[in-house]
């Protein structure tokens, strides 16, 4: 069976997207047994390689970059120039290359192809150009054939409409979207829906979710209290209406993008990027990490649901 390919994104950056995939993928292997592949597919300032302890290997050659993948060579200290050839060997020579181990249980694994932190050289390739976007389809094609292939590829999604963003949302087959409560992430996700999600060019997705994240846990007051609530509201309805077109045109399910409850706030965050799986033997869980961490094993679930 096929690995379910899901595509982690936000209209906007900032909205806790890297580090929700990150512990998402790590309730997937530890407390579900799940084997799971991470791309980091933010080419332009990729965050997910510091989260899952990757950045140094690649700084020093050990491993190869999304980047490298996609021009189809790597180049490294004292080994000069390495073609990168997907058609070869690829489980024994190519692979290995690719990814580093993050998690290996009995069953469920977690494997994370990095992408470089500065993507500053001048002759990498853009996931635009039709040969870059041919090796990264020959890469997810690969991945099914392992010995032991992975149950999800998560991609961890530039913002936006950039390049890479585009081809991972032409190879997914869902796609969690997470967005803030402010003005500027309501109504940029609501066109974004509309005019990128909604649209005939997607027609393999079978799911679209939406998040919200870093919810506070005081609830406005007063005058704010009111905006929220009719932003809220406009959000709300804005998904029944798409999902009523999504049903009538392109053959989906009323509930096609689906509201999901929201990740709370969390101080913990604010200070520091965490992955909470397993939980710390040496620290008391306070409420809030509690809060976020059923958030995530929540998502994580949905995900999981046929």
């Amino acid at each position: 069976m096929p690995a379910h390919r899901i595509l982690m994104h936000s209209f906007k950056g900032g909205s806790g997207r890297s580090v929700t995939t990150a512990n998402v993928a790590h309730v997937l292997a530890r407390e579900m047994d799940q084997r799971v592949v991470c791309i980091d597919m933010d080419l332009e300032s990729a965050g997910a390689s510091v989260l899952f302890e990757a950045k140094q290997a690649v700084d020093q050659g050990k491993v190869w970059a999304v980047q490298d993948l996609v021009r189809g060579y790597a180049e490294t200290a004292g080994q000069g120039t390495q073609l990168i050839n997907i058609g070869g060997d690829f489980e024994n020579t190519v692979w290995p290359m690719l990814h580093t181990e993050v998690f290996l249980g009995d069953r469920g694994y977690i494997r994370f192809c990095p992408a470089r932190i500065v993507s500053s050289k001048g002759d990498e390739v853009s996931l635009r150009d039709p040969e870059a976007q041919s090796r990264f389809e020959r890469l997810l094609r690969k991945l099914g054939r392992l010995d032991y292939p992975p149950d999800f590829v998560l991609y961890d999604s530039a913002s936006g409409l950039q390049d890479a963003a585009c081809t991972a949302m032409m190879n997914c087959d869902s796609m969690v979207i997470f967005t803030r409560w402010s003005r500027q992430f309501v109504i940029g996700t609501t066109e974004f829906l509309r005019k990128m999600v909604c649209s005939p060019r997607l027609s393999r997705m079978k799911r679209v979710f939406l998040v919200p994240t870093a919810v506070p846990r005081i609830p406005a007051t007063g005058a704010m209290a009111a905006r929220v609530e009719a932003r809220q509201q406009r959000l709300y309805s804005d998904i029944r209406d798409i999902n009523g077109t999504a049903t009538r045109e392109y053959d989906k399910g009323p509930e096609w993008i689906k509201l999901l409850d929201p990740i709370p706030e969390c101080s913990g965050l604010k200070w520091d990027d965490r992955i909470f799986f397993p939980p710390p033997d040496d620290a008391p869980i306070d409420a809030e990490t509690r809060g976020v961490m059923t958030a995530y094993r929540a998502l994580a679930k949905a995900l999981a649901t046929p």
